[in-house]
Formats: C-alpha cells, structure tokens, sequence
C-alpha cells in the first residue's frame, strides 16, 4: 500500500549509534524520523509537536522510565492511543513483559527490510481499523 502523505515514525532508542541507523534506514524508505534517546524525551517530543506519528519503535529498557510507564502515557492520551507501538529488544521472547501492551515485537540484530516491513504493516493495520470505525 502506498501511504498519501509522508509518514512519521518517532524512535526511542537510547544506543545513539542504534538510533542514528534506524533513522537512516528509515529515512532512506521514504519516512520522516523523530528521533529521541529517553522515554521522557519522547513524551515532550509527542507534547510539542503539531502531528502524531504514525508508529513508535521503543526500545526495551530505556534508563529514566520504565517501558510500562511510557506505553500507559501514550495509551492514556486520546490522540496518541490508537499510534501502533513496536518494541525493538535483543532480549529472549519469554523476557518480554506479557502484559506490556505493545502492537508487535521486533528482536535485535534485525534487517532494514525487517524493520521497514513491520512498521508499514503496522501503519496499514490501523488505517484498516480507523477506516472500518469511520463506517460504524
């Protein structure tokens, strides 16, 4: 599916290395990156700025707060609650808090097209949601 207008992916990944290849490879498939080191960081990130993203790719076990605290924030907020939430981690499946609400889970070391395919997939999924309650 090809998106009508730019799409915004805001990054929460505390390895700036990490971070600045996300954002490249991101950048590179045509998405706008906001890219933030802390938890807290984004949170004001997501305050300040005029348009929700599109997807989140947080990375588990950020210093400063916790990954619960973070999701609890964005899903409490109208405007960003329906925003689908990618958990990048290099941890083991069963490290994995099961009640962490999180649209899916992408495991480190992963490919650029790994990425990329997760995060349209999850884009489209809630187009698909919006416009099936747009009907309602």
């Amino acid at each position: 599916m090809l998106f009508d207008r730019e799409r915004i992916v805001l990054v929460v990944e505390d390895d700036d290395a990490s971070r600045d290849n996300i954002g490249e490879v991101l950048s590179s498939y045509g998405f706008a990156c906001w890219l933030e080191a802390s938890a807290g960081g984004a949170l004001r990130r997501l305050e300040l700025e005029l348009r929700t993203p599109d997807a989140i790719l947080l990375d588990l076990r950020l210093p400063g707060m916790s990954e619960h605290r973070f999701v609890s924030h964005v899903k409490e907020r109208a405007a960003w609650a329906g925003v689908p939430i990618i958990l990048t981690t290099a941890a083991w499946q069963d490290e994995i808090p099961a009640e962490l609400s999180v649209d899916a889970v992408l495991l480190k070391p992963f490919k650029p097209e790994r990425l990329i395919a997760m995060i349209r997939a999850a884009i489209e999924h809630r187009m698909m949601l919006s416009d099936r309650h747009a009907q309602l």
